[in-house]
């Protein structure tokens, strides 16, 4: 039966406008459109393919902003890194990326053996300059790269500056009397946690380390923090008896290092221009303290010995210089000249080894107070040597920006926030580092002369331009030094957060979330973000999922949104690259999907929108065409021939 409906009285074409006004009120407004977002491009591919091939892979799956990640470790001679793409291979990436309308905007230099700036070797532990100057020379080389096959942007690598505790950051709350971390208002805390303190050598780089648990005994009050072995300032007097050392805990350096009357921390203070001592400073200054006693108490031995010899060889001389004025010398007295004689030869050797062994205690002296000074706070001079190499850097990135005609837009460099165990992966520390190497790189270019982080005495900057002002020197720093947001790497500090025993689960990761997009604020504020990486993890543990996929897909969300209200407009790009195994373009669909909104209405207006799931399975991506049709140029199931064959 045929059943026969009536058409409306209006031409359809008249209706067209009103289906588009009903579906556009449900669209979903991308927070960052899916032409803004792109991919992580790998140096190798699992499957042996190469740097110009992984980018035309990237290119098929849809990519138009790329970010290329290095792989192979500096110290490897062959077989990749930026000396092994020469002139043809950079002109062939530019001319790919130039055919298909897209960009290259970033470089990450390989996370396992370059992952900071500060020169810190982490097998050795220890600060080693040498290595420091290589890895600079490295990332001085893939800004050249990132120069010659794209338009502009950043280079990073992972900041892992050095080792640094989570229960006693210099970010943590503390008392203002004691200096001691405040538990009950840390956000953070690793209950597993070896608490160490370290100094730095700054002539050798050496990192000093001890356990805080370790106990020491002193011959200092641990409450009024005199030492007990010199003169009573009240009294004027020694104590009687040699006193009984006291146990000295943690806590005790913590609470000296914040005194306000002790004669030794404010001697310190006007040393070092103001500033307090640290608890591992006073540790080791202890220690070496005792070392200083001793061997002054050496040299006064020896002093005591070489005096005794003197008066010996005086009383000698006299001996001898009497024996000789005799007027008969029988063999008796031959034989006692002989004697003296040998006697003054004897006290002249015991004067000389006791002169020797004195001078040998006051040179060891000199050595240790040379070396007590030569002792720094590892943060003071880690982070010191990092602003240094990224202010060099910097500088590299704005002459290479101005004098290479490849790259059309600024080129920058900075760190990549890290993981929680180094310094560098707080977002305080990342907001440190780049607005400490800002003012480092202004110094280099407005100062004829600066002062050397590592030795502390001056030197002529080589970077001076007389051409360049402050005002200048400031813009250009903030264009060309700037750091790269992980949003995985932020949500890895979820396994730290202090759980509130009254709340639950849920709403302690909400907390936890809360300061999340607090401290994006505060990097906006800064404007230290150059660049995003958005990925996800299920758990706190590193991770490389597409957004949404994990547990922080809310958070990262949140955050993509303040960056676009703040007018930002950087890189982003996706680093899911964990579920590739499951879906090949996973990657980019998935993120698109999450961040980019909706695929968009169907021109029918009788037919929905084609969904991410048609998409991401569809011919995109594909190095070739279909063997098969798609959509509306498919007949069928009910379609047959009349000879009834089916269709392949």
């Amino acid at each position: 039966m045929v059943e026969f409906r009536t058409l409306p009285a209006d031409h359809p074409l008249e209706n067209i406008p009103k289906f588009f006004e009903k579906e556009e009120p449900d669209l979903e407004k991308p927070i960052v459109p899916i032409s803004q977002i792109g991919a992580t491009v790998p140096e190798h591919d699992p499957q042996f393919k190469n740097m110009v091939q992984t980018v035309q892979s990237r290119i098929r799956r849809g990519a138009g902003t790329m970010q290329l990640m290095l792989q192979t470790p500096h110290e490897q001679a062959i077989g990749g890194r930026p000396k092994a793409y020469g002139k043809e291979i950079r002109e062939a990436i530019r001319e790919v990326m130039k055919a298909n309308e897209v960009t290259i905007k970033g470089i990450e230099m390989p996370t396992q053996s370059l992952n900071n700036v500060s020169g810190f070797n982490h097998q050795q532990r220890m600060f080693d300059e040498e290595k420091r100057r290589r890895d600079v020379d490295e990332v001085k080389s893939a800004i050249s790269f990132a120069a010659d096959i794209g338009t502009g942007g950043g280079v990073d690598l992972v900041s892992f500056e050095f080792p640094r505790p989570v229960n006693d950051a210099q970010w943590q709350k503390r008392d203002e009397k004691t200096g001691a971390v405040i538990t009950k208002k840390a956000e953070f805390w690793n209950p597993a946690e070896t608490q160490m303190g370290m100094v730095v050598d700054a002539r050798n780089g050496q990192v000093m380390m001890f356990r805080k648990d370790e106990k020491l005994f002193l011959q200092r009050d641990n409450q009024t923090f005199r030492d007990l072995t010199i003169k009573d300032e009240k009294t004027g007097e020694l104590e009687k008896e040699i006193p009984e050392p006291q146990q000295w805990d943690w806590e005790h350096f913590q609470k000296w290092a914040k005194s306000k009357k002790d004669p030794y921390v404010n001697r310190f203070r006007k040393e070092h221009d103001g500033r307090d001592p640290t608890p591992e400073e006073l540790y080791f200054y202890s220690q070496l303290d005792q070392q200083i006693n001793q061997y002054r108490g050496s040299e006064s031995f020896h002093e005591s010995l070489a005096e005794g010899e003197r008066r010996q060889i005086r009383h000698a001389q006299d001996r001898l210089a009497k024996l000789e004025k005799m007027p008969v010398k029988d063999e008796e007295v031959e034989q006692r000249i002989k004697e003296e004689k040998s006697q003054l030869r004897i006290f002249d050797k015991r004067l000389q080894d006791a002169m020797y062994s004195a001078a040998a205690s006051r040179q060891q002296i000199a050595e240790v107070k040379y070396r007590k000074k030569q002792l720094k706070p590892v943060q003071d001079y880690g982070s010191s040597m990092s602003c240094e190499s990224y202010a060099e850097l910097g500088i590299t990135a704005l002459r290479e920006t101005n004098s290479n005609p490849n790259a059309k837009s600024d080129l920058y460099v900075g760190p990549e926030i890290g993981w929680p165990h180094s310094y560098g992966g707080h977002p305080d520390e990342f907001i440190e580092i780049i607005k400490n190497s800002r003012k480092r790189m202004i110094k280099l270019m407005t100062n004829k002369r600066v002062k050397d982080p590592a030795s502390g005495l001056m030197k002529d900057s080589e970077y001076y331009d007389e051409n360049v002002t402050k005002d200048q020197a400031k813009s250009l720093a903030r264009r060309h030094i700037k750091g790269m947001f992980d949003t995985g790497h932020m949500g890895m500090w979820w396994e730290h957060w202090k759980r509130d025993p009254k709340k639950s689960e849920e709403q302690n990761f909400k907390n936890f979330e809360q300061w999340y997009v607090d401290k994006v604020d505060e990097m906006i504020e800064a404007d230290a973000i150059g660049g995003v990486q958005a990925v996800d993890s299920m758990t706190a543990a590193h991770g490389h999922l597409p957004p949404g996929q994990g547990i922080f897909g809310n958070v990262i969300k949140k955050s993509m949104m303040k960056l676009k209200e703040a007018g930002w407009t950087g890189m982003v790009v996706s680093e899911g690259h964990e579920e590739e195994t499951f879906g090949e373009g996973r990657i980019l669909y998935k993120t698109w999907e999450f961040l980019g909104g909706r695929t968009g209405p169907s021109y029918s207006p009788n037919l929905p929108g084609q969904s991410w799931a048609q998409m991401q399975h569809s011919y995109m991506g594909r190095a070739y065409s279909p063997l098969y049709m798609f959509g509306s140029y498919a007949p069928s199931n009910e379609f047959k021939l009349w000879s009834e064959v089916p269709l392949e």
